[in-house]
């Protein structure tokens, strides 16, 4: 992998993925819509998805491209949502349509999330028939395109299923780090007993970059090295932020969503068909990124 096109460069996880490919010496071209991208990259392609055009990609030539985007809007909330996933659905068959009418045929490295599968006792691997559920609802709308270009093999897609990642931003910081800040308070979503995937974002962006190299179209779940209750998640934060656990509803009272409270009373565990290829990725532990974080937060 020479040179790379990121999709979603900005964002929480494809600014990982750049700055992951150019700690490799990879060529990275990134497309920017509404935020500028923060480092110093190959090129820029204005325009988000829509800029990444056949006559783009064949002036580019990337061997590998990184999709990280999902259109949002947050604004409207659930029917956002709705709508983000429809935007999502168009822009990923235009994104086909272009790749299929270029010169090159480089692989598509897609994001996607564990909420797929839906909530289980038992492990899920890449057979697993989905049930989406939470926001993964809507988002599915948005992958189908490429889920079923895949699934015909009318494109190499390689499709990530990813856990809950875990960094400065998304969900850990909504949810977590904002009411310890602000309120010294840890949310608890009961019952605490779910499990819980969760790996680094930084971990998450490496993976993808090994997989663009060493697999052949598919699905590929990432599981972490090891699952946490969600009990288990809070005591570590409570020793890290020295802040108690209380009931969400005295933090945020009864404002969050119903998709919001599956996603953190999901009990979804991961495994693959696929161990040959990370059976010797370190992941960061769970405790220490956390005292990561608690440090960059600190000593600022």
């Amino acid at each position: 992998m020479n040179r790379a096109i990121v999709i979603g460069a900005s964002g929480f996880l494809g600014r990982h993925v750049v700055g992951h490919l150019l700690e490799k010496n990879v060529e990275v071209f990134a497309t920017e819509h509404k935020r500028n991208i923060q480092v110093a990259v190959s090129g820029i392609i204005p325009g988000g998805i829509k800029g990444l055009n056949r006559v783009a990609l064949n002036r580019i030539k990337a061997d590998v491209i990184f999709h990280c985007a999902r259109p949002v809007m947050p604004s409207f909330r659930k029917w956002g949502r709705i709508m983000a996933a429809r935007k999502a659905e168009k822009f990923n068959s235009w994104l086909l349509n272009e790749l299929k009418h270029a010169s090159l045929r480089p692989k598509l490295v897609f994001s996607s999330g564990s909420l797929m599968y839906g909530s289980a006792n038992h492990p899920h691997d890449e057979n697993a028939l989905l049930a989406p559920i939470s926001y993964a609802r809507q988002y599915y709308r948005g992958e189908m395109p490429l889920l079923i270009a895949q699934q015909k093999n009318e494109y190499p897609i390689i499709m990530m299923r990813l856990p809950w990642l875990i960094g400065m931003d998304s969900w850990f910081k909504w949810f977590y780090l904002d009411p310890i800040l602000s309120r010294q308070l840890i949310p608890a979503f009961d019952p605490t007993d779910n499990m819980m995937e969760i790996i680094t974002v930084s971990d998450a962006a490496s993976i993808m970059a090994m997989y663009a190299e060493k697999a052949e179209a598919g699905i590929y779940n990432v599981p972490s090295a090891n699952p946490h209750t969600q009990q288990e998640f809070l005591e570590i934060l409570v020793s890290k932020f020295d802040a108690p656990i209380a009931d969400h509803r005295i933090i945020c009272g009864n404002r969050l969503e119903n998709e919001t409270m599956e996603a953190f009373r999901s009990n979804i565990l991961l495994t693959t068909k696929h161990t040959d290829t990370l059976q010797n990725f370190e992941y960061m532990t769970l405790d220490s990124a956390l005292e990561k974080i608690r440090n960059k937060i600190y000593t600022k």
